[in-house]
Order: C-alpha cells, then sequence, then structure tokens
C-alpha cells in the first residue's frame, strides 16, 4: 500500500452485493480502516465512494441516493453508466488540489 503516499485521489470501489461485507457501510469501514492501519497519513488523502453494479435492479431501488455524501458515485462497470461523471468529478478535484499547491510557491 506504500503507492498510496503519491496518490492525489484514492477510488474505493464498493460492490453492494459482495459477501465481503453485510452492507456497503461496513465494507467502507473496512477498505478505510486498511489503509489507515498501513499509514494514517493516508486519511489526509481526498477519496471517491465508488458503488458498482447500479445497472442491477436490486441495487437501483437501494442506492437512489448517495450513501455517502457528495463524494459517493453509482456506476456500472458493465453499462459504463455514471463513469463519465465520476471521472469529470475527479479531474476536477485533482486540478483544484494542484492550484492549491501551486499557489503556496
Amino acid at each position: 500500500m506504500k503507492h498510496l503516499r503519491r496518490a492525489k485521489l484514492i477510488f474505493f470501489v464498493l460492490d453492494p452485493i459482495s459477501e465481503f461485507a453485510s452492507s456497503l457501510q461496513e465494507e467502507k469501514d473496512i477498505l478505510e480502516n486498511e489503509i489507515t492501519q498501513f499509514d494514517s497519513s493516508f486519511n489526509l488523502i481526498p477519496c471517491f465512494y465508488v458503488i458498482n453494479k447500479s445497472d442491477l435492479e436490486v441495487e437501483k431501488k437501494k442506492s437512489k441516493k448517495k450513501p455517502f455524501g457528495a463524494y459517493s458515485y453509482l456506476v456500472s462497470s458493465r453499462t459504463g453508466d455514471g463513469i463519465s461523471g465520476l471521472m469529470k468529478q475527479a479531474e476536477r478535484l485533482i486540478r483544484e488540489a494542484q492550484n492549491k499547491s501551486n499557489k503556496g510557491f
């Protein structure tokens, strides 16, 4: 996980029907805990919560809203739905971070 030290943004890709965890919240908590146990400074890196499988009927009913706030994105890797919006927001966030760091010089 040391490669995260150079990351400008972290994408947590969550699977709503995973056997990995009993809920999206639990899955999110497990992943966040893993990276902060490795290095607590990873908490300072902005992150997106990408909830996959939005194309499934069960998921459409469950995740109409963004469960983790403004940085939650519903996507479908099968259909591509939501990917372009996610990428636009990621580019915007990285650009803003670069502008802030450039102003510090």
